[in-house]
């Protein structure tokens, strides 16, 4: 993912980048020295600037990426049309296709976006802020139709849906014994049952 969009550019600084989002996954960001990314990609330290700017850069155009996927989710259910809970867990699934089919950009995003400067952390808050809102309110939406219970506040549930989804690249593996399409379902069950009413 990290050599497209945020990343584009000549294909030696799209595989810089992929490089060094790797060396974040295995190593966290603070961590990760652009000596270390520039061995890694075979070039002097030196040399590694006449590609990138900085070493946060990529972090933040690793975070932005992760997030353009997570907009596009609210996009999609937005084109979807459907009843309360159906947008819902339109939304859920769509949060988990991306988390798995970029975990080791989505690991990044979770742990390491707090080590940016303060004008970007400020840029990645709002977003995530914006997202998790949505989420509130799609589950306002479904309480007022009696899908989902309305004896949970709906922006403490969607924050805690929204820690529930995201710390599935924490032990998820591929090829450690479930499909993603496994995960998915799982999730979609778990999580949605604790917020049904009993109706659903």
């Amino acid at each position: 993912m990290t050599d497209q969009t945020a990343t584009q550019g000549s294909p030696r600084r799209q595989e810089i980048f992929r490089i060094a989002a790797e060396i974040f996954y295995r190593k966290g960001y603070d961590a990760t020295s652009t000596k270390d990314i520039a061995d890694a990609a075979g070039i002097l330290k030196g040399s590694l600037y006449a590609h990138i700017a900085s070493k946060e850069d990529i972090l933040f155009a690793v975070v932005e990426e992760v997030h353009t996927l997570f907009e596009r989710n609210v996009a999609d259910v937005e084109a979807a049309a459907g009843e309360p809970l159906s947008r819902l867990r339109r939304f859920v699934r769509g949060h988990m296709q991306v988390a798995l089919s970029a975990l080791k950009q989505h690991q990044i995003y979770s742990h390491d976006w707090r080590s940016l400067n303060a004008e970007r952390r400020a840029v990645i808050q709002r977003k995530r802020d914006e997202y998790q809102a949505y989420l509130a309110g799609l589950l306002r939406t479904a309480q007022r139709t009696g899908e989902v219970r309305a004896d949970i506040d709906a922006r403490l549930m969607s924050i805690s849906l929204l820690s529930m989804l995201n710390s599935v690249h924490v032990w998820y593996r591929e090829g450690g014994g479930a499909s993603a399409d496994e995960v998915i379902d799982v999730h979609c069950t778990i999580v949605l049952d604790g917020v049904l009413t009993h109706t659903n």
